[in-house]
Protein backbone atom coordinates (compact mmCIF):
# COMPACT_ATOMS: atom_id res chain seq x y z
CA UNK A 1 0.00 0.00 0.00
CA UNK A 2 0.98 3.68 -0.26
CA UNK A 3 2.15 5.57 1.91
CA UNK A 4 0.02 7.96 4.00
CA UNK A 5 0.03 11.68 3.43
CA UNK A 6 -1.24 13.96 5.61
CA UNK A 7 -3.09 17.76 5.01
CA UNK A 8 -3.43 19.85 7.52
CA UNK A 9 -6.46 21.78 6.82
CA UNK A 10 -6.82 24.83 8.28
CA UNK A 11 -9.36 27.42 6.27
CA UNK A 12 -9.75 31.27 6.75
CA UNK A 13 -13.28 31.00 5.81
CA UNK A 14 -16.01 28.38 4.65
CA UNK A 15 -14.98 27.32 0.93
CA UNK A 16 -13.20 25.02 -1.63
CA UNK A 17 -9.76 23.86 -0.25
CA UNK A 18 -7.75 21.19 -2.85
CA UNK A 19 -5.64 18.63 -0.61
CA UNK A 20 -4.02 16.73 -3.32
CA UNK A 21 -3.68 18.19 -6.98
CA UNK A 22 -4.56 15.68 -9.70
CA UNK A 23 -1.30 12.85 -10.74
CA UNK A 24 -1.44 11.25 -14.00
CA UNK A 25 -2.47 8.04 -13.86
CA UNK A 26 -3.54 8.18 -10.04
CA UNK A 27 -6.25 8.07 -7.74
CA UNK A 28 -6.59 9.94 -4.57
CA UNK A 29 -7.98 7.71 -1.49
CA UNK A 30 -9.30 9.06 1.66
CA UNK A 31 -8.66 6.81 4.63
CA UNK A 32 -9.51 8.71 7.67
CA UNK A 33 -10.24 12.50 8.98
CA UNK A 34 -10.88 14.36 12.25
CA UNK A 35 -12.08 17.88 11.79
CA UNK A 36 -14.29 20.55 13.24
CA UNK A 37 -15.82 23.56 11.46
CA UNK A 38 -16.03 27.05 12.87
CA UNK A 39 -19.85 27.18 12.39
CA UNK A 40 -22.38 25.10 12.16
CA UNK A 41 -22.96 23.94 8.56
CA UNK A 42 -21.20 21.20 5.97
CA UNK A 43 -18.87 19.86 3.89
CA UNK A 44 -18.18 17.55 1.32
CA UNK A 45 -15.38 15.88 -0.19
CA UNK A 46 -14.53 16.47 -4.22
CA UNK A 47 -12.61 15.02 -7.26
CA UNK A 48 -14.64 15.58 -9.50
CA UNK A 49 -17.71 16.41 -8.58
CA UNK A 50 -18.79 15.59 -5.35
CA UNK A 51 -17.60 12.28 -4.24
CA UNK A 52 -20.02 12.62 -0.66
CA UNK A 53 -22.78 14.54 -0.06
CA UNK A 54 -23.22 17.70 2.34
CA UNK A 55 -21.48 16.17 5.64
CA UNK A 56 -23.55 18.38 8.36
CA UNK A 57 -21.57 19.28 11.60
CA UNK A 58 -22.31 21.59 14.66
CA UNK A 59 -19.83 24.12 15.68
CA UNK A 60 -16.55 23.21 17.53
CA UNK A 61 -17.51 19.71 17.77
CA UNK A 62 -15.14 16.90 16.01
CA UNK A 63 -16.32 15.11 12.96
CA UNK A 64 -14.26 11.53 12.91
CA UNK A 65 -13.94 9.09 10.50
CA UNK A 66 -11.36 6.17 11.99
CA UNK A 67 -8.05 5.52 9.42
CA UNK A 68 -9.05 2.89 7.67
CA UNK A 69 -7.49 0.41 5.15
CA UNK A 70 -10.73 1.12 3.01
CA UNK A 71 -11.27 4.32 0.97
CA UNK A 72 -14.08 6.41 2.33
CA UNK A 73 -13.67 8.29 -0.58
CA UNK A 74 -11.61 8.37 -3.80
CA UNK A 75 -11.39 10.26 -7.17
CA UNK A 76 -11.32 9.56 -10.60
CA UNK A 77 -7.68 8.70 -12.12
CA UNK A 78 -5.74 11.68 -12.63
CA UNK A 79 -8.49 14.04 -10.43
CA UNK A 80 -7.83 16.54 -7.76
CA UNK A 81 -9.00 15.78 -4.00
CA UNK A 82 -10.63 18.74 -2.56
CA UNK A 83 -13.01 20.14 0.51
CA UNK A 84 -15.65 22.62 0.11
CA UNK A 85 -17.50 23.55 3.38
CA UNK A 86 -20.90 25.28 3.59
CA UNK A 87 -21.27 28.02 6.72
CA UNK A 88 -18.10 27.49 8.55
CA UNK A 89 -14.59 27.03 7.74
CA UNK A 90 -12.99 23.46 8.58
CA UNK A 91 -10.19 22.64 10.99
CA UNK A 92 -8.30 19.56 11.20
CA UNK A 93 -6.28 16.94 9.40
CA UNK A 94 -7.05 14.40 6.73
CA UNK A 95 -5.40 11.25 5.56
CA UNK A 96 -5.20 9.97 2.35
CA UNK A 97 -3.18 7.67 -0.11
CA UNK A 98 -2.63 8.56 -3.79
CA UNK A 99 -2.05 5.13 -6.21
CA UNK A 100 -2.70 3.44 -9.54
Amino acid sequence: MAAFNYFPIAQGGAGATIIAAGVAGQRHKILGLSLSLAATGSFRITGPGNLTGDIRGLKDNAITWPTSALPYAETAVGAALGITTIGGAAQGIIAYVTEG
